[in-house]
């Protein structure tokens, strides 16, 4: 019997923090909710154009939530977009932000963004209302409504006398953040400050280097090694054997990693975004306990996707070009509204890409995932899933050259970046090893409530944050 992989781990739990098509999400889950005022987060719609530079004008609404309780006349407006997840009051109530509302005297917004929850610009997510889910359009949703706040505050914030002049700070982590430093650098009329927490920036087609700080710390711990032992044997037994596990005997080697990976990646909290312990107790040692056998190693891997719910399930059914769809089953003919991966799959098809493949045999670097997917696998995928008006591959040059180019020179930006985050390659560390101005590098995520099990280096990145944003808006 062929040795069993311990990297089996990137497929079934590595990847479980990676994947391209679930995306850098800022995860609520890890949020602690703080003791707060009753009715503290108070709802609101903003109306917004679907195509602020087309000609499609009709009219939609923006769902927003305001924190009140800590602001007093003079105070900043914080604003905070959970990026690619649903709006819910965890964002306006309990984040590190909501500490720094209560130290600056500010009001917190948190916007949802178009095409995610009930912030929904059309009627579908069919591929011809996803051509208005551009990054110019979402960037214009929120200048709206920062212009709302400076010209009509009443309007926004019925329930507290804001003042025209407010200080803007924009806020995020990791999509979010990415979004809150294009704002400042594309609206610096608006935006006096940024806080972006690990944010990708800059989009790769093959976006290898997201496995390789991470994957390096599992191996110090016995995790990983011969990623494709297995899977690249020759050994179908083996191969039929794992399938057989999950009910799908027969499905080609490559579609079944694809699905594994995608189905792993949504239920593991990005555990690299807490500490060096969480990393040991969410993954190592959880692995750790299977290795007696392919048997009980398999099993291993079958709990963790017995903990899943629809619409993640595994999907046996044939696509037109003969690969297996690698989304939520029935996707390519599911256009309904609140389906988050989707908007999501979109984002990846059209600007980011950022899939996440093996390292090239030529770079010297160990290879942290299969082989057997690659950058044409993902987007082989999305004309399946979305239709022929998807162009590829990719254009990220086009991508980069346009919003990590205006970075260079903006600034009142306050990035951080943690040592294990696996998005650290598309953040604001640039290929000559630099990093740009007022970064801090830090090993958890910065953006939850204060706790006493924190990192020094994560209260000391919250400490200088706070500084910053008061010096800036001063």
């Amino acid at each position: 019997m062929i040795p069993i992989s311990r990297t089996l781990i990137l497929v079934a739990a590595f990847s479980v923090l990676t994947s391209a098509l679930t995306s850098p999400i800022f995860n609520v889950k890890i949020l602690a909710k703080r003791d707060i005022s009753e009715n503290s987060a108070i709802e609101g719609w903003f109306n917004q154009t679907v195509d602020h530079f087309g000609s499609n004008t009709d009219i939609w609404a923006q769902q927003y939530m305001v924190n009140y309780e800590y602001y007093k006349p003079g105070g900043p407006i914080i604003i905070l977009t959970p990026g690619e997840a649903e709006l819910s009051d965890v964002y306006a109530v309990s984040t590190h932000f909501t500490e720094l509302a209560e130290s600056t005297n500010g009001i917190l917004v948190a916007v949802e963004h178009r095409f995610f929850g009930q912030s929904n610009p059309m009627a579908d997510l069919s591929a011809s209302s996803l051509k208005y889910l551009t990054l110019d359009n979402t960037l214009e949703d929120f200048a709206q409504i920062i212009r709302a706040a400076k010209t009509s505050p009443e309007t926004l914030f019925p329930s507290a006398n804001v003042s025209t002049n407010s200080t803007v700070i924009f806020t995020g982590g990791s999509y979010g953040g990415a979004i809150a430093a294009w704002m400042r650098a594309k609206y610096p009329e608006l935006v006096t400050a940024a806080w972006s927490s690990s944010a990708p920036v800059y989009s790769y087609r093959e976006f290898y280097q997201l496995d390789q700080a991470f994957g390096k710390h599992l191996e110090t711990r016995g995790c990983v090694k011969d990623l494709d032992a297995i899977l690249l044997s020759g050994n179908q037994t083996i191969i039929d054997t794992m399938q057989a596990k999950f009910g799908i005997v027969g499905m080609p080697t490559q579609d079944f990693v694809a699905q594994l990976a995608n189905i792993a990646s949504s239920n593991v909290n990005s555990p690299v975004m807490l500490n060096n312990d969480m990393v040991d107790r969410t993954i190592c040692s959880f692995f750790n306990g299977y290795r007696a056998s392919l048997d009980s190693y398999l099993m291993a891997l079958v709990s963790i996707v017995d903990g899943y719910t629809p619409p993640m399930q595994f999907n046996s059914s044939k696509t037109g070009s003969g690969r297996l769809r690698m989304r939520q089953s029935d996707e390519s003919v599911d256009i309904s509204l609140n389906q988050v991966y989707r908007s999501w799959h979109y984002i990846s098809c059209t600007w980011f890409a950022d899939w996440q493949v093996a390292a090239p045999a030529d770079s010297g670097l160990t290879s942290y995932r299969s082989q057997l997917i690659t950058a044409d696998t993902w987007e082989s995928d999305c004309q399946t899933v979305f239709d022929d008006s998807i162009a590829l591959p990719v254009d990220v040059a086009s991508h980069n050259d346009k919003w990590f180019g205006i970075l260079q020179n903006a600034t009142q930006i306050y990035y951080t970046v943690g040592e294990l985050d696996p998005w650290r390659g598309s953040t604001v560390i640039l290929e000559d090893n630099k990093l740009l101005p007022e970064t801090l590098d830090i090993s958890m995520f910065d953006m939850q409530l204060s706790n006493r099990l924190d990192l020094n280096s994560v209260n000391e990145a919250r400490r200088l944050g706070d500084e910053l944003m008061i010096k800036w808006i001063s």
